[in-house]
C-alpha cells in the first residue's frame, strides 16, 4: 500500500502506553494498523499470549493472525518495500523476528500462539476458567438461536413472581403464553432497552416517569400517524 496522508498519526497509535479509538472508512487501512499495533506489542512482552486481540467474527480473527503472519514471513524473506510506510512495516516485523528467535516462540510456524480471537471464545475460555462462579458446572456452547433459552427463563420468571405480575396479566387476559412470549422477545432485544433501566433501577418512581414518559411519546407518534391517513374533510 503507498503512504497514506496520515502516517505520522498512524505512527502515534503504535504506541503501546497509549489506547486509541480508531475511526475510518473500509478500505482505509485500518487492519494494517492493528497489524502494526501487535507487531509493535510483540517486541515488548515475553509471550506472545500475553497480547489478546478480540473481534466480532471468526473470520477476521483469521484475517487478522494472517496479516500479522505474512508481515513476519515478508521480512524474514528479505522483501523491499516500494515506500517508506511499507518499511516502517517491514522494520516492526525484522524486530519482532528477531524477539522470536530470541524467545524461541517460532511464530511463523505456530501462528496459533497469536492470542487473536472472538469475543464468543474469549467468554467461553473465561467461563470454563471460573466453573465455580459461573455456576455451570459442565462444558459451555454458543448457541446461535437462544430463543428457547429466552422462553424457559420467562416461564420461570412467571412462575416465580406471579402475585407481583397479576396486574400485567391482567391486562394480557391471563393469556400466560402470551405473557412468557412478549418477556422472551424482550429478553431477546435487550440490548435495545437495558441501557434506559440501569439509571433507575433502585428509584421506582423514576422509572415509572421513564417509562410513561416513553409510552407517551409512542402513542403520540401512533396518533399523528393516523392523522397523516385520515381522508382530507370534503366541504
Amino acid at each position: 500500500m503507498s503512504a497514506p496522508i496520515d502516517a505520522a498519526i498512524r505512527k502515534q497509535a503504535l504506541d503501546p502506553m497509549r489506547s486509541f479509538i480508531v475511526q475510518a472508512p473500509a478500505g482505509s487501512g485500518k487492519t494494517e494498523l492493528l497489524t502494526r499495533r501487535i507487531l509493535t506489542l510483540l517486541i515488548t512482552v515475553d509471550e506472545p499470549e500475553e497480547i489478546l486481540a478480540i473481534t466480532f467474527t471468526r473470520k477476521a480473527a483469521s484475517e487478522m493472525r494472517q496479516r500479522v503472519v505474512d508481515s513476519l514471513v515478508k521480512a524474514a524473506q528479505g522483501g523491499e518495500p516500494e515506500n517508506e510506510y511499507e518499511k516502517e512495516g517491514l522494520d516492526l516485523a525484522l524486530s519482532v523476528l528477531k524477539r522470536d528467535s530470541a524467545r524461541d516462540w517460532q511464530l511463523i510456524r505456530n501462528p496459533q500462539r497469536l492470542n487473536l480471537r472472538t469475543i464468543d471464545s474469549l467468554s467461553s475460555q473465561l467461563a470454563y476458567r471460573m466453573p465455580v462462579v459461573s455456576a455451570l458446572g459442565a462444558p459451555t456452547g454458543l448457541m446461535e438461536d437462544a430463543r428457547g433459552l429466552y422462553q424457559d427463563v420467562a416461564e420461570r420468571f412467571i412462575e416465580n413472581n406471579l402475585d407481583e405480575l397479576k396486574d400485567v396479566l391482567l391486562h394480557l387476559g391471563n393469556r400466560l403464553e402470551l405473557a412468557r412470549q412478549l418477556l422472551a422477545d424482550l429478553l431477546g432485544n435487550r440490548d435495545q432497552w437495558i441501557r434506559h433501566l440501569s439509571p433507575f433501577m433502585l428509584e421506582p418512581d423514576r422509572m415509572r416517569v421513564a417509562l410513561e414518559s416513553m409510552l407517551g411519546e409512542l402513542i403520540e407518534s401512533r396518533i399523528e400517524l393516523l392523522y397523516a391517513h385520515l381522508p382530507l374533510q370534503l366541504n
